[in-house]
């Protein structure tokens, strides 16, 4: 293996050189998928229809109005994006 680099023209570079990480203070958050019914009982008894874009990452919910749910519905919402990742709303 080569000492050097093959391409030492797209190396990165810093033209302002080395920047120290920001220290962020701990803050107090509130996660509402914590507040969720893990059965999600506000969007399946729904006329929405879910369907796993992948086995592991993303879920399409059909004929879902997000304006209409209940607080409890919306929790259900973030838990199910904290599982699948990624939700797509389709009309």
């Amino acid at each position: 293996m080569a000492a050097e680099p093959l391409y030492p023209a797209y190396l990165p570079v810093r033209p302002e050189g080395f920047t120290a990480t920001l220290d962020v203070p701990a803050f107090d958050a509130e996660e509402p998928g914590l507040r969720a019914d893990p059965e999600l009982p506000d969007i399946l008894s729904s006329k929405a229809a879910l369907k796993n874009i992948t086995p592991r990452v993303g879920t399409e919910i059909h004929s879902l109005q997000l304006s209409q749910l209940t607080a409890a519905g919306l929790d259900q919402v973030a838990l199910l994006a904290a599982q699948r990742g990624v939700l797509v709303f389709v009309s």
